[in-house]
């Protein structure tokens, strides 16, 4: 959760830098400009969506979430399935007692370790496939917001959009007649439910 608000103040504050540029090098340079720009005749608008309001209403991001989970305790069960069929092995193994040789012990012993080194070894694969799934959908997410906030600021015409996060602040103080959140996530959760009804 924290790499998401994260990835996506970057992103935001990216896409704030683009918003920024498309409104300046949209300007005519004037050769004769002063250095100073007059603060009267270019009025930069700010705005800023709070970030951990999207990941708690973004419906969106709360499908993928839900989805995540579902795997990640899927993945969780036949983990540990496949370990307590190795240790129910081991376990009728030692109930043999006095009757198991040394030979036998030995085998066992090295082919309960590779079956452990395996089962290990799936645990690290599915987990990196599931985090590299998670990635691919935070990218998706965020792709998202970034044309959706594209789109609304056609309209809206800020200067700056940031995103700020509990832990993640960029300002000191926020005027909340600023904070645009409750639009955006409208627009993206309206956004999302029309792609969701095709």
């Amino acid at each position: 959760m924290k790499n998401f608000s994260t990835l996506l103040f970057v992103l935001l504050f990216a896409l704030v830098g683009v918003l920024f540029y498309l409104q300046v090098s949209s300007k005519k340079a004037d050769e004769h400009r002063s250095a100073k720009l007059d603060a009267q005749a270019h009025k930069i608008n700010v705005a800023y969506v709070d970030i951990d309001t999207l990941e708690n209403n973004y419906e969106y991001f709360k499908l993928l979430q839900k989805k995540y989970e579902v795997k990640r305790d899927s993945i969780d069960k036949a983990l540990n399935s496949d370990y307590n069929a190795i240790e129910n092995e081991r376990l009728r193994f030692v109930q043999k007692g006095n009757t198991i040789t040394e030979v036998e012990a030995q085998n066992f012993e090295n082919a309960y370790k590779l079956k452990m080194q395996t089962l290990e070894n799936k645990k690290l694969q599915l987990s990196k496939e599931l985090n590299d799934e998670q990635a691919k959908g935070m990218d998706d997410v965020l792709s998202k917001i970034e044309a959706y906030m594209n789109e609304y600021n056609k309209n809206s015409h800020y200067s700056f959009v940031f995103g700020v996060a509990k832990g993640n602040m960029m300002f000191l103080h926020k005027d909340t007649a600023c904070n645009i959140t409750n639009e955006v996530l409208k627009g993206l959760n309206a956004d999302y439910l029309k792609s969701a009804k095709k």
